[in-house]
């Protein structure tokens, strides 16, 4: 229909406005979440995006068949989504829904054991859910649960991938992370498709970078496809580190 939905953050003493709409910031409310109808040429509503501690960062905006999903951090404390609120140790990644009338439905977060930031989101193939990509900041020694899934310690900064359902269910998480700490790989986006989503990244150094049951030892940029019908990383494609410099994929 040709709606416009945008979330994003503003300055902390600032009021943001939008048509008739205000919304006043503050330090622990500095996100915004707006719409703008196509029909009226004007904004239908403007609303927090995000009550708490420091206010939550916002990294990602998805319109799906459900609803909006706005992905981002939250930082120690509670944060509310309207009347849903989730809580964080540190910093850690965070989904929440809200309608397309700007109503919030729920939020989810994902934690590690050391600061955690969401990376980016996409819908998936029906549109009524999203896989998100994260990275998460372990400490040595323990293990972590993303939905009904246990990962173990490998290196301080891992990444994890998981779906978010129209219900905030979390599932179909798997994780990509290094043979050591000083193996230099980043993961930068992710794109759903018919059957699971597809991952763009890099590694800069020499080790061994693994995504489930898959493993990278050469360095370059890479692709690589997850599938829900394995559960599982199934197919790479690797462009080689070449002598004029690193393809970035960021």
């Amino acid at each position: 229909s040709g709606n416009l939905y945008v979330a994003g953050e503003i300055g902390a003493s600032m009021t943001f406005r939008a048509g008739i709409h205000t919304v006043p910031m503050g330090a622990d409310s500095k996100a915004v979440l707006f719409k703008y109808n196509a029909a009226t040429l004007d904004f239908d509503w403007a609303i927090p995006c995000g009550i708490g501690a420091g206010g939550p960062d916002v990294r990602g905006l998805v319109y799906g068949s459900s609803g909006l999903y706005v992905a981002g951090d939250v930082f120690h404390g509670t944060t509310a989504f309207g009347g849903h609120s989730v809580t964080s140790s540190m910093t850690d990644p965070f989904v929440a829904r809200f309608s397309e009338s700007g109503v919030a439905q729920w939020a989810v977060t994902a934690r590690g054991t050391g600061p955690d930031h969401m990376r980016a989101i996409d819908a998936d193939a029906t549109g009524a859910g999203v896989w998100v990509l994260t990275q998460m900041g372990y400490v040595a020694g323990t293990s972590i649960t993303v939905g009904s899934s246990s990962f173990a310690s490998m290196t301080p900064h891992t990444n994890i991938a998981f779906h978010v359902d129209s219900a905030g269910a979390i599932t179909n998480a798997a994780m990509i992370y290094a043979s050591a700490e000083d193996v230099a790989h980043n993961v930068y986006s992710i794109a759903g498709v018919s059957d699971g989503y597809y991952v763009s990244g890099d590694k800069t150094t020499e080790g061994t970078l693994t995504l489930g049951n898959q493993t990278l030892t050469s360095m370059g940029a890479y692709v690589a496809h997850y599938s829900t019908s394995t559960n599982d990383f199934d197919a790479f494609k690797v462009i080689p580190n070449e002598v004029l410099g690193m393809p970035n994929l960021d």
